[in-house]
Order: C-alpha cells, then structure tokens, then sequence
C-alpha cells in the first residue's frame, strides 16, 4: 500500500510497484497497456527501466502506451531504448510516441533523425511496407509533422533549410501551420526564412507568419512586423498590429489606414496611447471609427483630460447609435457621476434607437450608484432589453453597495413584489412608465451633487445639435400637452422610500395614449417580477432571502417561483445558510408539476436550518420518480454533511447521475471507512466511473485507495476488474502529491 513521506507527501508502496510491473511484463494485453500508463504517474524508482523493457513487448499497443510513459516521466537514462524503436520497430504509433517522448526529454541525438525525417521517408529507419496497402494511408505525413514540430521546440537553426524545403514540396502536404511555428522559434536563421515565405507566400500564408511573428518572441523579427504592418491585406496588418507594445510608434499611420476596421483595431489596441490620434478620430466619418476612439477614451479617461476631449465626446453623442453610446460612456469617465445629466432622459424616451438606451444604461452604471433613481426609471419601459440591461445595472449596485438597505436594493424588492410596475388595471395605459420633469426626482436624491443639478439648467450641453439627432432627443425636453393628465400612483402601502421608487417608475414617458407594446411571452408586470427574482440571488442579504420566502409562499406564478427558489440557492450556497421559514415551501415546492422548480427546491433544502426534519425529508426524496431529484437530494445531503446508509444504498441507483453524486459524498464525509464501497462502485456499470473514484480518492482518502486497488489487483479471481483498479490507480497517482514524482522532476 501507498505510505506518507516525512513532509506529508504520498509515495507508491513496493508492494503497489512489484504488482503493476508484474502485471506489465506478465498480464493481458489491456492490462499491460493500462499497467504501464500508471506507473508514468506513480513516480517509484525503477519505473524507467521496467517501461522501457515493455518498449520489446511483442504487442505494438504496449510499446506505444511504455514510449508515451517514458515521455511522462522523462528517464533520459531511457532514451536510447526509445531511439532503437524509433529506428527498428515498425509500428508507426511506436514512432510518434517514441519521437514525443525524446523531444519532451529534448535528447539532443535525435536531431539528425528528425531532420532526414522532416525531408524525407528516411530509409534509415524501419517501416511498416504494407501498410499503405492495409490501410491506404502513409503514416511519415504525421511523422514528418512532428520531427517539424521537434526541431522546433529544440530551436534547432540548421533544420531550417530542410524545413523550407519541406514546406516548398508541391507534390507534399500542406506544411505552412508546423513550419511557421517551428520557423518563429528558429533565431536569425528562422527569421530570414519566414521573411522569405512572407515576400512569396499567398495572403492565407502571410497572416498565419504574423500570428506567428505577433505571439512568439524572436528579437530578429522585428523588421518582418515593420513590413507587415504596411501589408496589402488589411487583415495582415490588425493581426500585426496587435503584437507590438501600444505605445509603439510604428503604429501612428494605421489611425489613418485607409481601411476602417484597422483604423478600430489600432484605436482599441493603443488608442490610449496616442491621444491626439484619439480625439481626431473620434470625429471621423465611419461610426465604428468613432465608437472604438469613444471607447479607448473611455476605458482610458485620465489620458484624455481637458475641454477639447470634453468638447469632442459632447458632440459624439449624437448620430449613429453604435459611436452615440460608446460616446455617452466616455463622457461619463471624463466626467465622473456629474456626465450622467443629459443621459438620463434615454431610460424614458422611448424615441431613441434602443442600441442607443444600452449604452447609456451602461454609461449609467459606470457613473456609480448616483444613477440608481435614473435607471429604475428603465425598469417599466415595455423593450425588454432595456429593463433587463437596467435592472441588471441594479442589481450589481445592490450587491455591491457595503450599506444596507440601498435604493437599488429597495427597488428590487420592490419589483419583486410588482409594486415598482403594478399590474395594468386598465386595457389601455401611458406606454412604459409616465415621465415628467427629471429635475423633480433629481432634487428629491441627496445622493446626487449640485453640479449635476446644475448641470440640467444649462441644457442643451451641444448647441445646434442637427436635427433629429440622438444628443437631441436626449437635451431636448419631454413635451407634455396640456390636456394630458399626470396619473396618480396606486395607493398601496409602501415606506417613503418605497413610494419614492415607485413615484419614478411612474412619470409620463411621451404624450398620447396608445395600447401598450406587450412582449409576446410575458407582461410587462410579471417578466419584471420574474427578473427580480432572479437577479435578487446576487444581493446576499437576510432580509432579501425572507422576501423570496415570501414569494414562495404566496405566488403561483410557476417562472416567479423557479427564479426565487434559484436565488435562494445562491443566498444558500454563499451564506450557508437559509431561514428555517423556508423549510415548509420548499417542501410543497419539492412535489411541483414543474420539473425544474422540484429540482431547485431540492437544491435549496441543503442550506434550510431545519436539520432533522430537512434530512428525514430529503432521504425521501432518494426514491423520487424524478432522476434529477435523486440526484440533487444525494448532493443536498453531501452539503448537509449527511453520508449514511441511505445515501450509500443510492451507489446502487439506475440513474448514473444520483450514484455518482453518492460516491462524491461518501468519499468526502466517509473517506477510508468507505473504501469497500466505493471500489465496488468502481466496478460496477462496467468500469465508466473508475477514474472519476481515482480522484476521489486521492483527494480523500489516497492512502486507503491505494490499499483497496492494490488489494483488488492481488485477488486473482477479480481479474475482469483489473482493468479498473489499473485506471483509477493512474488518476489517484496523477492526482496525489508524490514525493518520488517531485525528486525525479
């Protein structure tokens, strides 16, 4: 059995040892196979030599399963055996194997042989002569591919030339990705040859040497990206441009590459950088020019400070909505929270391009929790991206605000109850939310400075804005005729702030009344309900966790319920805990006719503080119809820290979902006592959870692993699982520190 070292470290017994080399020099074929591939990961002395006997075994399968180990373990000591099956043994998978194993160990005496292998079917070696014929197919193509690749990852220059060679064959394979690659990393010799495909290669060719120029290292390419940044091919030059350092300035005249989308590329890439270039092509004709200037600015902002980037955003908040809302968040990183003013009329004006209202919502939320009144104003509107981009915004607020209760957070809720958007009690209602004058609402939140205040009197921030233009129908005001009527809010029972919440959700959007857009699947009132719910999981607070109780008890809106009980689950799974209220619903919740609100109420009982009864309920539940609940009460237990006999008679469960999850929980909670248990779990379903039990053991229990598997290789009459034992042995020893593994690295 396995034994720890002085530093707490497992290490392979010898008995575990003299077993699996035993089995590789006497077993089955599948067993020898599967033998030498866990004695790569059990790092005991003497493994190199017991594999590289297996490299004469008469069955080609084992010799390519001992190459492949020795290549793991990297035993130079072992690297002539493997030359002598380079060279001698016919079987091509031996050869591949044996050639990735002496290039891991980078023995430099295969060199030579890679090079003549790289260029040609070597007659120095031996190969399989009817093979093309058996099987239609020459395997030197995947052998010449990795000697290419060998000599690469040695560096090896004087292979350059057969490498070129190589790739210039017509009547041979296409060579271009193994050789760009083996060529980057080639010096200076590397260098001049991939200068020389550049100048004739085609473009398909020229942008995989940039890639392979960008991402690598080699100081000799650099007159090569000099070139290639004024390449013919756009795409060339953003592949290349990519690769230099951003303030590099060979990169000024891509700003005005006469192709946009390298004029984008250059401005995302190093457009902070070079600021001047910035700010000019944020005034360029092309709106995704602009849109990437707007963002470098914003992503950058302390490099932009000053009137004239001010001046220039301000205008680029108009037009094409694509630059407008890239234009609206940089305005608001020059500007801090005081940008928001001019931006908030888009959470109401239904007018505006919706791509338009996104980005300000995003420009909203970068300002910071002083947009919180502005975006709940979003959250009625009747497209639901926006509510969805709004509410979202909220939600982060909320969760990440160290004060508690916040407005973002009281909104949520408040949506969550439907009383931020009530249900219609009418056919025919004011489209969205009513809006009226934003400066009433502004004025009502302390949490807003007076520049902004100030801000909104000295509207329109741009004069002779074009008309029709997004920046003004964002300045403009919201004209109201007179014979409009303001709708009173419903009179419910809500604290101040709640009422002030739902005052801004419920100003006038526009005049006129017309029949409110309705979203095919879902009201306005009830997917805000919904979202709330599920938004409501990130915002990990006790009195958040009682109002989706709440809702379990009360409503029987199926979608409102999965999203509430979804929720609790991440309250659950963060706080580790859940109020004992919860128990009753979510056990009613557990017998739905919905199968993924059943499956979540199983979910949500782990974190109930309700042990007995939560326990003597979920144990029920084991026997569920529904294979899914198994499996989430077997998990739900595991979290309970519950492994008993219930859970391990679910070992036995025809669902491979709810058996596995109880051989996860007895590894855990039960660790060496359940050895017995989970070997036989091993064995049964013909083996499909071997390596899966492997790691839990190593993880768990390795010591008591190693014994169990090595006790089971011993027993003769369990031959047929032998196999089992082999495979879960590698994954315990690949996953198990071992001190033997460490000495040899």
């Amino acid at each position: 059995m396995g034994r720890m070292s002085e530093k707490g470290e497992m290490t392979m017994g010898d008995e575990t040892q003299g077993i699996l080399v035993d089995i590789l020099e006497n077993g089955i074929d599948v067993h020898r196979c599967a033998a030498a591939r866990t004695l790569a990961q059990t790092g005991g002395a003497g493994v190199g030599a017991a594999l590289a006997k297996a490299l004469l075994d008469e069955d080609p399968d084992v010799r390519t399963d001992a190459a492949a180990s020795l290549g793991t373990i990297q035993d130079l000591a072992q690297a002539g055996a493997l030359m002598e099956n380079l060279i001698g043994d016919p079987e091509a998978d031996v050869k591949k194997e044996a050639i990735r194993a002496l290039v891991a160990m980078r023995y430099a005496p295969v060199l030579p042989l890679l090079r003549k292998l790289a260029a040609e079917r070597s007659a120095d070696i031996v190969w399989d002569d009817d093979e093309f014929y058996q099987e239609e197919w020459d395997s030197w193509v995947d052998i010449q591919m990795l000697s290419i690749e060998g000599l690469g990852a040695f560096a090896d220059e004087s292979a350059v030339p057969v490498i070129l060679a190589a790739m210039r064959d017509e009547m041979g394979q296409n060579l271009d990705a193994a050789g760009v690659a083996a060529l980057e990393k080639m010096g200076q010799a590397g260098a001049g040859a991939l200068a020389d495909l550049y100048l004739e290669g085609t473009e398909r060719l020229r942008r995989r040497i940039a890639r392979a120029v960008s991402e690598g290292s080699n100081a000799h390419l650099d007159r090569l990206r000099s070139a290639m940044l004024e390449d013919e091919s756009a795409g060339v030059r953003e592949i290349t441009l990519r690769g230099l350092a951003p303030d590099d300035e060979r990169l000024l005249p891509l700003f005005d590459d006469p192709q946009e989308t390298v004029q984008a590329a250059v401005l995302a890439h190093a457009g902070h950088a070079f600021p001047d270039k910035t700010l000019a092509a944020a005034t360029h004709e092309d709106a995704r020019v602009r849109a990437a200037a707007f963002q470098a600015i914003a992503e950058h902002p302390e490099g932009f400070a000053g009137k004239k980037a001010e001046e220039i955003v301000r205008t680029g908040i108009s037009g094409a909505p694509l630059a407008a809302n890239k234009a609206a968040l940089a305005w608001v990183a020059l500007k801090g929270p005081d940008g928001i003013k001019g931006l908030t009329h888009a959470m109401t004006n239904a007018s505006l391009p919706l791509e338009f209202r996104l980005g300000a919502v995003e420009a909203l939320r970068a300002a910071g929790r002083v947009s919180v009144p502005h975006l709940v104003r979003a959250v009625p509107s009747d497209q639901r991206p926006l509510r969805v981009a709004a509410m979202t915004a909220l939600a982060g607020f909320a969760a990440d605000d160290p004060v508690w209760p916040n407005a973002a957070g009281t909104a949520l809720l408040a949506a969550l109850r439907g009383e931020l958007v009530p249900e219609p009690q009418e056919e025919e209602t004011e489209e969205g939310a009513p809006q009226d004058d934003v400066s009433k609402h502004l004025d009502e939140d302390p949490a807003l400075s007076e520049d902004i205040r100030e801000i909104e009197e000295s509207l329109p921030l741009v004069p002779e804005t074009p008309e029709g233009s997004t920046l003004d129908a964002i300045l403009s005001p919201v004209q109201k005729p007179e014979d409009t009527a303001q709708q009173e809010a419903p009179e419910t029972e809500l604290s101040e702030e709640q009422q002030r919440l739902l005052e801004m959700a419920q100003q006038p959007v526009n005049s006129g009344k017309r029949v409110v857009s309705v979203v095919p699947d879902v009201a306005t009132h009830e997917d805000v309900r919904r979202f709330a719910a599920t938004l409501l999981g990130e915002v990990g607070q006790a009195d958040v966790a009682d109002a989706l109780v709440q809702v379990l008890e009360n409503s029987d809106d199926d979608a409102l319920l999965e999203g509430a009980v979804a929720s609790l689950c991440a309250h659950g799974e963060r706080a580790g805990a859940l109020p004992q209220k919860a128990f009753a619903p979510l056990q009613q919740l557990a017998s739905s006719a919905v199968p993924a609100v059943r499956v979540l109420a199983t979910r949500a009982l782990s974190w109930v503080e309700a042990p007995d009864r939560a326990t003597a309920f979920l144990h029920g539940l084991l026997e569920d119809e529904d294979v899914l609940v198994r499996s989430e009460a077997v998990q739900a237990l595991d979290r309970r820290g519950v492994a008993d006999r219930h859970v391990e008679n679910s070992l036995d469960d025809p669902y491979p979902g709810a058996a596995f999850a109880a051989a996860r929980a007895l590894a855990h909670h039960r660790g060496a006592e359940a050895a017995q248990a989970l070997v036989r779990f091993a064995c049964s379903r013909d083996g499909t959870y071997r390596r899966e039990v492997g790691r839990f053991f190593a993880q768990y229990a390795p010591e008591a692993g190693i014994a169990a598997f090595t006790a089971l290789l011993r027993d003769v009459e369990q031959r047929r699982n032998w196999l089992v034992a082999l495979d879960a042995l590698a994954e315990l020893f690949a996953h198990a520190p071992l001190d033997e593994k460490k000495k040899a690295a």
